[in-house]
């Protein structure tokens, strides 16, 4: 782009000079950004103290896992780091920083063979600092406070755990990417870009695209950072704008500013355990850059499953320039896969013009299960599975079922004895999801003493369950009982995902309780 003014230096990172600093790096340092530890190894250097009592960091670790573009001018010394529309230059052995913000420029006359070279403006600051960059034993460190604070981030020294601790600015928004030019609604971009503009009247800052709440929660806001607990669904908003001017799409949408190929695509962890990123896509063919990218951060104190809720992908968008009425296109479950799933305007067929009245959001649904031990760990299995009440028969007991607010369900728990000695006070407990509760004196045993069941008590909800007794090897009982839902008042309109677990356990398994989920989707029209 030859009136690109964001250029970051080409030349080859290097790091072979002689030493400018004497001093050794203390072990034991740890740095974490949003909570997750950067990691360093031994040829990448390790973080210190320094004379000044600043922490210093190897250079290139810590800001390309914060989503930054690094480079080295060799020539003047200088480490440069580039995000977003913010570029920090740190001479080595200086006393300073040097922070850039670059502005886009735009121009509605520029030439169409020229839509895709943006013209940008910048503002120079230089930041005195307490202390400077230095290069030690072939590597370069940086005063990691000074430059990330550049960045808007907030740094903290945790002096218990020796940790530099750090977040991102736009943390309450996850982390994003590339580094990008970014726009306002007054001067939009004129090639197709996604989620550049940071002034978005509804939205705000577009590249902090992607948000996640509990499902459900009354008053909960959408955030980029959720602790996850174990049978609780939450919901994920993906907003997405081609930030191209309206001028540039053409009278039938065939102009430059209309995006080619627009897809959504997501990337979720299978489990968490502590921490971990999930990502968000949107791109298209003749986007630059060719697509955007923004983190949602999990936690959780133990091991949690995620899946994604099948055919929960919802893509909301207005129905013509002029009216305003939203209306939803159902998204493929291929959202999930490696090359996403088409977008559009009209159609999912990935044609997306450029303005923001031809912007619109996905949401779709996701639920957090406990990781049990599998029943091959076991010497025993449970399977757990619901009916609507008054459905008979065996095919009638599934894994998922559709209902609605104030219907009755049925419940049923199985266990068998898989092992090869007899199995003594087996256990069977219920956890009902929020919304659900048991209906009184519904609770039955069978098995083979009690073909047609056994009235027994409605304990199994409580903590400790309910004893069902002795079994031999190759013997099985279940538990049924009826469930009333909630009324309507407590669920939100459409689709209300609700996860049962059954459980089972007895004194002499050493491998810790299994249990096997059931799920109630309470659909509120």
């Amino acid at each position: 782009m030859k009136k690109r003014m964001l250029i970051l230096l080409a030349m080859t990172f290097v790091l072979s000079f002689v030493p400018f600093a004497s001093a050794a790096p203390i072990e034991g340092i740890t740095v974490t950004l949003d909570g997750q530890a950067v990691v360093f190894t031994e040829d990448m250097g390790t973080p210190f103290i320094d004379a000044n009592d600043r922490t210093l960091v190897p250079f290139r670790v810590v800001l390309e896992q914060f989503g930054a573009q690094v480079s080295w001018d060799s020539m003047n010394s200088i480490a440069v780091a580039a995000k977003g529309d913010i570029e920090v230059s740190v001479p080595i052995g200086k006393p300073i920083i040097i922070v850039k913000t670059f502005e886009a420029v735009t121009s509605q006359s520029v030439e169409e063979e020229e839509l895709e070279e943006a013209v940008f403006t910048a503002v120079t600051t230089e930041v005195q600092i307490d202390t400077a960059a230095v290069i030690l034993e072939g590597r370069t460190y940086l005063p990691i406070r000074a430059v990330m604070e550049a960045f808007g981030c907030t740094v903290s020294w945790e002096a218990e755990t020796q940790t530099v601790a750090i977040v991102a600015s736009n943390s309450s928004g996850g982390g994003w990417g590339p580094a990008r030019p970014t726009f306002t609604i007054e001067e939009p971009a004129n090639y197709v870009t996604f989620n550049s503009i940071t002034n978005n009247p509804v939205y705000g800052d577009e590249r902090s695209f992607a948000r996640i709440k509990e499902a459900g929660a009354l008053g909960e806001q959408y955030c980029n950072n959720i602790e996850l607990t174990p049978g609780k669904t939450y919901d994920v908003f993906v907003y997405y704008h081609n930030n191209a001017s309206s001028t540039y799409n053409g009278t039938n949408f065939d102009g430059p500013g209309v995006a080619r190929d627009a897809y959504a695509r997501v990337e979720f962890p299978a489990a968490v355990n502590g921490s971990a990123w999930g990502n968000v896509f949107i791109g298209a063919s003749n986007a630059n850059p060719a697509r955007v990218w923004n983190i949602i951060n999990f936690t959780s104190d133990s091991t949690v499953n995620l899946a994604y809720v099948s055919d929960s992908a919802v893509l909301h968008n207005f129905t013509s320039e002029t009216d305003h009425t939203i209306r939803t296109f159902n998204l493929s479950d291929d959202l999930f896969s490696e090359n996403g799933t088409p977008i559009g305007f009209h159609a999912m067929d990935g044609i997306l013009p450029g303005c923001n009245y031809y912007a619109g959001y996905i949401t779709f649904q996701i639920i957090a299960t406990a990781e049990t031990t599998t029943n091959t760990d076991h010497d025993f299995t449970v399977e757990t599975s619901v009916r609507n009440d008054g459905d008979t028969g065996a095919d009638s007991w599934k894994n998922s079922i559709n209902s609605r607010p104030g219907a009755r369900i049925n419940f049923q728990i199985l266990y068998k004895n898989t092992g090869n000695e007899t199995q003594n006070d087996v256990k069977i407990r219920n956890v009902l999801p929020e919304g659900i509760t048991l209906v009184d004196g519904t609770t039955y045993l069978y098995n083979g003493s009690n073909p047609d069941g056994l009235s027994v008590s409605d304990r199994i909800i409580n903590d400790t369950g309910i004893n069902i007794g002795n079994y031999a090897p190759g013997a099985n009982a279940y538990i049924r009982f009826t469930a009333e839902i909630a009324s309507e008042d407590s669920f939100e309109y459409g689709s209300n995902i609700l996860t049962n677990y059954g459980q089972a356990d007895h004194p002499a398994n050493s491998v810790g309780l299994t249990q096997d989920t059931a799920t109630i989707i309470v659909i509120k029209q």
